[in-house]
């Protein structure tokens, strides 16, 4: 702040007294104007959900207009198209709230209507604001009588909106009143009181001459204090909006970092005031200490008992603060160790889940292998069955072809016999006796090679054996027998 504003500001005035300067002769008017009231903090560990209960019964549409909606999607704005919104509440309970709905229970936005909740109106009929989860929305209204209705509904509630002014238009415009030193100095401390809480650090734009004394005929209005106050407070600005309308793109930070660092800036900016105060109650206990007399002296306690209590209550509120930064910090430690043990119990969940897979695949490996070789065997098996089935087809028919043979050397033999009596000569016998041999060999070879015609290449090796070894057997016996008979 600039040394001579200060100065001017807790000078003794023989035109005015400090009841004068508020307009409220009553001692309680007299301080309750200049209490110092710290920006309220966002509640940490607030809710992170939406509500989307329906209203309750009691509840009634104050206002409800038709909106073109975009949300802050990972710093882009995504269009959502037209929507409706409401402005809710109970009477009864002094509870309102604004909503963006589809249909009647499609609901995709609430946010509560407090002293917490600002409205950023921009150009164009565009107003932008954060909804109970800390969400960012862009509205825009199809006129602006529409945006006007809804924005003086919400400030009747308590709601701040924060207005774009033209610097231009603040620098040009001027107001009817009465120019005097008391309307000045009584603007000049209200506009203090509108600027606690904000950055102190002078203005590049301002000129470092007394340009406040060159000046005295002019006069500054209470809502160029809040327009001035309102251009401060707009922080969030937007961009990538459609239909090239050019804003820029709000940061999102996190609440708890967010949290303490404006209540370290409070902190500091509370410090800096008390140390302002307490020098200027020294200049002023030393005025009044001295010995020289003081047409002022009235004005001069008045104005240390304010001081006085303003001191209190940058105290009280210093205090608070602290107590509050102490609570958030042990919260912010909470959440850190409730952080550790969940990344704790996700990493013991991900060696958990790798280790069953490890199982899971290997078992699946065995199962394929198992399957594999019950396939083979089964083959193997049907094979083998298949084989056995043939030899047995093969076993049936060589019995009957035995049996057939059999038969056939029996009917020889009674021919045979037949021949024998018929014939008496020896050398026609022999001759018979050959032929007959003949044609034994000749009828064993056909039926030897008829029976391995019909046996497969891997059995004629050992059937052939045992039919060439019971074919010669029977032949020999069929022949000595042939013989024996003959001789006798």
């Amino acid at each position: 702040m600039d040394d001579n504003l200060d100065d001017y500001d807790f000078t003794p005035s023989s035109s005015s007294n400090l009841a004068s300067l508020f307009g409220n002769n009553s001692p309680h008017s007299e301080t309750a104007s200049l209490i110092y009231t710290a920006p309220k903090q966002p509640k940490a560990g607030g809710s992170s959900e939406v509500k989307n209960e329906a209203p309750k019964a009691e509840s009634s549409v104050v206002c409800a207009k038709v909106v073109q909606v975009w949300k802050l999607v990972e710093g882009k704005y995504q269009a959502l198209g037209k929507y409706g919104l409401a402005v809710i509440g109970s009477t009864v309970q002094n509870s309102y709230e604004i909503i963006l709905y589809k249909e009647k229970r499609n609901v995709i936005m609430r946010a509560k209507v407090s002293s917490s909740f600002e409205v950023n109106l921009k150009k164009d009929d565009f107003a932008s604001f954060y909804d109970n989860i800390q969400e960012n929305w862009l509205i825009k209204f199809n006129n602006n009588d529409d945006r006007m209705a809804v924005m003086n509904v919400i400030e009747k509630f308590g709601c701040v909106v924060n207005r774009v002014v033209e610097k231009q238009d603040l620098k040009t415009e001027k107001t009817d009143e009465v120019v005097t030193p008391e309307n000045k100095a009584k603007a000049d401390i209200l506009s203090r009181i509108a600027k606690m809480g904000q950055s102190i650090l002078p203005n590049k734009d301002l000129d470092t001459d007394n340009d406040s004394v060159e000046s005295a005929d002019s006069t500054v209005s209470t809502h160029q204090v809040s327009s001035t106050s309102a251009v401060i407070k707009t922080s969030h600005q937007i961009q990538n909006v459609p239909n090239n309308f050019v804003m820029s793109q709000p940061m999102v930070y996190d609440p708890l970092n967010l949290l303490f660092a404006e209540n370290r800036a409070q902190n500091s900016e509370v410090r800096l005031n008390l140390s302002q105060i307490s020098d200027k109650l020294n200049q002023i206990i030393s005025l009044v200490d001295s010995d020289k007399p003081s047409d002022n002296s009235n004005s001069l306690k008045s104005r240390l008992k304010v001081l006085e209590l303003r001191n209190e209550n940058l105290l009280r509120e210093l205090g608070s603060s602290q107590e509050e930064n102490a609570k958030l910090k042990l919260q912010l430690k909470e959440h850190e160790s409730n952080l550790k043990s969940e990344e704790e119990n996700k990493l013991e969940l991900r060696l958990l889940e790798e280790q069953e897979t490890v199982k899971r695949e290997k078992l699946e490996k065995e199962i394929c292998a198992h399957k594999d070789e019950i396939a083979a065997l089964s083959k193997t098996v049907e094979k083998q069955i298949e084989e056995i089935e043939a030899c047995k087809q093969s076993e049936l028919a060589q019995k009957v072809e035995i049996s057939r043979l059999e038969n056939t050397i029996s009917d020889l033999n009674t021919k045979l016999q037949g021949y024998e009596n018929k014939e008496a000569r020896p050398e026609i016998c022999e001759e018979k006796n050959a032929k007959f041999i003949a044609s034994l060999k000749d009828a064993m070879n056909n039926m030897y090679a008829n029976i391995m015609s019909s046996c497969s290449e891997d059995q004629q090796t050992e059937i052939g054996k045992i039919v060439a070894q019971n074919i010669k057997t029977t032949t020999l016996q069929i022949i000595q027998n042939f013989q024996q008979e003959y001789e006798s």
